[in-house]
């Protein structure tokens, strides 16, 4: 559940940004990309917190580990936010809460 809550809490994180960031950009919402790495870390955490129980959960297991790729593209300007935001999406779609 805390995985899921930290996907949605960076999804929406990131749709509050621009699509793409230029320098100027970057500088103007130089605290929302803070926002969003904090953000990012939490997704990180939660993943960590429960990989092992995510193995039937392929879809998940690889959308965390290439959300931070994704990030990282779009914080270096070089790509925009849609795949970052389309694993966000994946992960989030996936019935993975564990019964």
């Amino acid at each position: 559940m805390a995985l899921k809550m930290a996907v949605a809490d960076y999804s929406n994180a990131l749709s509050q940004l621009p699509l793409s960031l230029s320098r100027n950009v970057r500088i103007e919402k130089r605290a929302e990309l803070r926002e969003l790495n904090h953000k990012l870390n939490a997704v990180n955490n939660a993943f960590l917190i429960c990989e092992h129980m995510l193995e039937k959960y392929p879809r998940v297991n690889s959308g965390c580990r290439s959300l931070s790729v994704a990030h990282k593209e779009y914080i270096r300007m070089r790509d925009n936010s849609i795949q970052a935001k389309y694993i966000c999406h994946n992960i989030l779609s996936e019935q993975f809460v564990f019964k």
